[in-house]
């Protein structure tokens, strides 16, 4: 009966329109365009979906918190979510982020209109739309509670919602899996990590591939070969460098480790060339990386794509992030030495690609954004869950750790692992598996006992 009438609820008062099945919605919410200008009085529609399958009324309200990219249906259909919902029979609701996927406020995405791009923008749309549905909720005479959950960048606005919004009796419990909630402009820790997690032979042979396609690009006999080979022959060398340095730390840091140090340690064993070694990392550039990992081609990478700004005709979202690290949270990920990433990758590097992608000077705020939210040790924090894995190079802008021990009011869980690779960037949000690792199966147990104390289930 409750079921029922959620659903009535939820067709009557939400609007909602069945996606793929009788369980899962998709609709819009009227949402603001600017928060912090009161005589603005603009608004948008921003795109959302709800699984209401093991809801019978009285569970949990589970709020996914769309990032930076599309936010489907997909989103409440599968994965640890949904599995926790269906644990605590809770109601899944992932609300995509402004400026990304269908969620757009305007047709073009010109560098005028992204001023209404940030995160205190994106954390604010979320608080409107987590009191409008408990509001639709509660007239059934049940004040449900909340969790919101986002993994990277949605996990970093995890943990932010917790500080800005607990107190006020919103949220009662934020999970943060790979949250980036420490803000840096000169990330050199980010490669340190992969470096150590790929290990010595691995890194070694990628800094002797990395140098000699820098060489192969700087002479101009091999240019425009190396190009071909690594199929990016519309791409400057600028963004070739950037393209190499992704292909190199993508894979370990999507639990993808074996696919690229295994035939890269095997050559080595042979004592490999530079030159059979640039031939082992572009089988698996080509083969691998491309369609598996990156689910793209090397035009993800052109610069001149990123000046697209008609979201009727283009996939944006390339551009919308890279707005946001531009002016907001950088994370710029750039050489330092006895790095494998091309010694052309520096600030400045990502300042003048800024510079060329937006046509104007930017620097990232990153000290106002850590001083409103706290960096590595986020303000006011309560009831909140972080957690982190061995191998995801996106630790090193999460939570310190020494600051969680002993903290009654948040708590982390770092998966440890072992030397397999398995254990990447939010991995724990992934669906369950039969093939599952023990350690993660027990990661996640330990999770749902942390999201059940933090409810008081």
């Amino acid at each position: 009966m409750k079921r029922i009438l959620f659903f009535i609820v939820a067709v009557f008062l939400l609007g909602l329109v069945s996606a793929n099945n009788d369980f899962v919605f998709t609709d819009w919410f009227e949402q603001k365009l600017d928060h912090f200008d009161y005589t603005n009085d603009a608004t948008w529609k921003q795109r959302y979906h709800i699984n209401q399958k093991y809801w019978e009324g009285e569970g949990p309200l589970i709020f996914y918190i769309g990032g930076e990219g599309p936010c489907t249906s997909r989103s409440v259909e599968s994965g640890f979510v949904v599995e926790i919902a269906e644990e605590l029979k809770g109601l899944v609701i992932a609300l995509e982020h402004r400026f990304y996927g269908e969620s757009q406020p305007f047709r073009h995405m010109t560098t005028e209109n992204l001023k209404f791009l940030n995160s205190k923008q994106g954390l604010t749309d979320l608080a409107q739309f987590v009191s409008h549905i408990k509001k639709q909720i509660a007239i059934n005479g049940y004040t449900p509670k909340v969790m919101v959950v986002g993994g990277s960048y949605p996990g970093a606005m995890a943990s932010w919602f917790c500080s800005w919004y607990e107190s006020s009796g919103l949220v009662d419990f934020c999970y943060s899996s790979s949250g980036v909630i420490n803000a840096i402009e000169k990330f050199t820790t980010f490669d340190d990590l992969i470096i150590s997690v790929t290990g010595e032979q691995c890194s070694t042979a990628l800094r002797r591939i990395s140098r000699l396609i820098d060489t192969k690009l700087e002479a101009k006999a091999t240019n425009r070969a190396i190009k071909k080979r690594l199929l990016a022959e519309k791409l400057i060398d600028a963004d070739i460098y950037y393209l190499v340095a992704d292909a190199m730390i993508m894979g370990p840091q999507y639990s993808q480790k074996s696919a690229l140090c295994n035939p890269i340690n095997d050559a080595m064993s042979k004592h490999a060339t530079d030159e059979e070694l640039l031939t082992v990392f572009i089988r698996y550039l080509t083969e691998t990386f491309y369609p598996n990992i990156l689910h793209s081609t090397s035009a993800e990478y052109d610069r001149k794509y990123l000046l697209k700004t008609d979201t009727s005709k283009y996939a944006t979202a390339s551009r919308a992030w890279y707005w946001q690290k531009c002016t907001d949270l950088a994370y710029f990920q750039v050489y330092s030495e006895g790095d494998f990433r091309s010694p052309h990758l520096t600030v400045d590097w990502h300042l003048d690609k800024c510079k060329s992608v937006f046509g104007i000077e930017t620097r990232p705020r990153v000290e106002e954004t850590n001083a409103i939210f706290g960096g590595a040790n986020p303000k006011h924090q309560r009831n909140t869950l972080y957690v982190n894995a061995r191998d995801d190079p996106w630790q090193e802008a999460s939570i310190d750790r020494s600051k969680v021990a002993g903290n009654a009011k948040i708590s982390s869980i770092f998966i440890t692992g072992d030397e397999s690779g398995m254990y990447g960037h939010c991995i724990d949000l992934h669906a369950s598996k039969s093939d599952d690792t023990e350690v993660l199966k027990q990661a996640r147990r330990d999770i749902l006992a942390k999201v059940k104390y933090y409810l008081g289930m």
